[in-house]
């Protein structure tokens, strides 16, 4: 391996595969069950976030550019599904509705990705947001902050409206 940096059960198709992010060979290699290591993408640059959908396309936190990179099942090239990432961005997953959520490492926050690639930030106040993982069932979201030396659980929001109808 070449500077792993993120690991990632595969997608839809490929669950039992794990795939690693290497920093020093900016490639995402990906390991079968039997020990086999082959390059499942290229084209990234530093990726140090892994994250599937629920069709098994990988995306791919591509440091280096401050992009999202979308890999389809069968690997190759990557292509770029967001660019323009503010600050540090790490940690990367999915919740429940197919939106993509980003850690900013320097700045604080995490931002949702919709399908569309619109990003909106959903939460700020943390020191250091590093890594992002949903619960197995996908409701509670849990949050590495780096720098607090804290992991935080973000529970899901009902907003009531006047009437106390949500």
């Amino acid at each position: 391996m070449n500077g792993p940096a993120d690991l990632q059960f595969g997608g839809p198709g490929n669950e039992d595969d794990l795939f690693v992010g290497e920093v020093d060979g900016d490639t995402v290699a990906r390991i079968t069950p039997n020990g086999t290591v082959s390059t499942f993408a290229t084209g990234v640059n530093y990726p140090d976030g892994l994250a599937f959908d629920t069709v098994g396309n990988l995306y791919v936190l591509n440091r280096g550019t401050n992009e999202i990179l979308r890999v389809g099942p069968t690997g190759g090239v990557a292509t770029v599904f967001v660019s323009g990432l503010p600050g540090l961005p790490l940690g990367i997953t999915f919740d429940s509705n197919g939106n993509l959520l980003v850690g900013d490492f320097d700045g604080g926050t995490i931002a949702q990705v919709t399908p569309g690639g619109v990003m909106t930030n959903i939460g700020s106040g943390f020191m250091s947001p590093e890594h992002l993982r949903f619960e197995p069932d996908g409701v509670n979201l849990f949050i590495s902050d780096f720098s607090a030396n804290t992991i935080y659980k973000a529970t899901p929001i009902t907003v009531v409206a006047p009437g106390g109808q949500p």
